[in-house]
């Protein structure tokens, strides 16, 4: 999805940081080589680093010998990461969440998350979803989208869901603890984003609203609708 290609990016870099720094400091090393100790200019050098021009001295040879067999490692390397990332995507998505920025947090993926969710997917907005049973959100994984497995009361989950930076957070667990605590580190790590819970217990509405929630949302069938209306989804 093109909403999350900069996200993307920054985690491949992240997944493959040591790998990609080899590789960088293997050209950078040679090119350097080619200007300081054996006198070619810098256009010519680049040509001798990225393999273009040949040279008769011991360390070309050498380079153009080696060189291309530490490229084709790091380069299987990195695919070979790629490969583990799709197989067990927890890791890169949720690396992913962490590099989000102005996008919508959905906490806990109940039957109204899952929809808001499948909303933000099919409209392009960029989301993160928080939710701590792996099952339920398996195929938004294998899509590499950027998914925190982890209980949302945890500190940790709520961090690299990227809360600080959220332009709205959709707060939607069954739990009535969890939304309490959920409710109030949200607030104290975002002071400006929309706060919406869901809450079906009326008693429990104004504990809600001064730990920090903007809107709470009781049971109804055009609940989905009135969000998007509202917040200009």
């Amino acid at each position: 999805m093109k909403t999350y290609w900069r996200a993307r990016m920054r985690t491949f870099v992240t997944c493959n940081r040591t790998l990609l720094g080899v590789l960088i400091m293997w050209f950078m090393v040679a090119y350097l080589v080619f200007i300081v100790f054996l006198g070619i200019d810098p256009l010519r050098a680049l040509g001798h680093t990225f393999y273009s021009l040949e040279a008769g001295d011991p360390f070309s040879n050498f380079y153009r010998e080696w060189g291309p067999n530490i490229v084709l490692g790091v380069l299987i390397g990195i695919i070979f990461q790629n490969v583990f990332d799709k197989s067990f995507p927890e890791r890169s998505c949720r690396l992913m969440a962490k590099e989000m920025k102005d996008h919508v947090v959905v906490i806990g993926c109940s039957h109204f998350g899952r929809r808001m969710v499948d909303y933000l997917k099919k409209t392009g907005k960029p989301f993160v979803l928080v939710e701590h049973d792996r099952n339920v959100v398996d195929d938004l994984l294998r899509a590499g989208l950027p998914i925190v497995i982890d209980d949302a009361t945890q500190d940790d989950a709520l961090d690299d869901a990227s809360v600080a930076t959220a332009s709205l957070v959709i707060v939607t667990v069954d739990n009535l603890e969890a939304e309490l605590i959920v409710t109030r580190k949200v607030r104290m790590r975002n002071k400006t984003a929309p706060l919406l819970v869901r809450c079906y217990r009326d008693e429990f509405v104004d504990i809600l609203e001064t730990l920090g929630a903007t809107r709470i949302l009781s049971s109804s069938k055009s609940l989905l609708d009135q969000v998007i209306a509202e917040q200009k989804l």
